[in-house]
């Protein structure tokens, strides 16, 4: 069945779509959740609803932080590309350019001191978004961190080690879960 709601199209059952009591509209794309949910539960960097770029009392925290997000999402893109087009010849040229994609997301921890999170000191909807995709690239390519300490320090420590992230990554629910839906990785 398809769903047109002003924005695009998507396909029921996939994907999810989000009803908010505060958003009555029916919202097909997975980003846009995000911020929504992050907006509610301030996760959009330091508390900042909206930045005006054009206030001087206004931080670009929410502009860096769509910035990362939006990062992650073009990785993800040539990620499942890579996945649902040509995964059997193009694994290997994909794994290869992994290094490049990831020099960025390092860049960004090194420029955030290496000691907090993507953008800030708090966590937000990017560092979810990046974490679950990075994720899918250790079972893709076990070492792809082995040259990016911050980058896995960062997964390995500050994020997958929260206790309530820590639980659902070792559950059944999620060991079990196939990570792509054509069952390649």
């Amino acid at each position: 069945m398809e769903i047109s709601n002003g924005y695009g199209r998507c396909q029921q059952p996939w994907p999810p779509r989000y009803f908010g009591s505060t958003f009555p509209m029916r919202l097909c794309q997975p980003n846009r959740y995000l911020r929504i949910i992050g907006d509610r539960d301030q996760t959009l960097g330091g508390g900042d609803k909206i930045a005006d770029p054009w206030s001087t009392e206004s931080t670009f925290q929410p502009l860096k932080f769509a910035l990362m997000n939006d990062w992650v999402e073009d990785l993800r893109v040539k990620y499942l590309c890579m996945v649902y087009q040509n995964s059997e010849e193009g694994k290997e040229p994909y794994n290869q350019s992994l290094p490049a994609e990831l020099k960025r997301f390092e860049g960004a921890l090194r420029e955030n001191n290496g000691q907090s999170f993507i953008v800030g000191d708090e966590i937000s909807f990017a560092d979810y978004n990046l974490v679950d995709l990075l994720n899918n690239h250790i079972v893709l390519a076990p070492e792809c961190f082995k040259e990016f300490s911050l980058l896995s320090a960062y997964v390995e420590q500050r994020i997958s080690s929260h206790p309530k992230i820590k639980a659902f990554l070792s559950s059944d629910t999620h060991k079990n879960r196939p990570i792509n839906g054509n069952g390649k990785q």
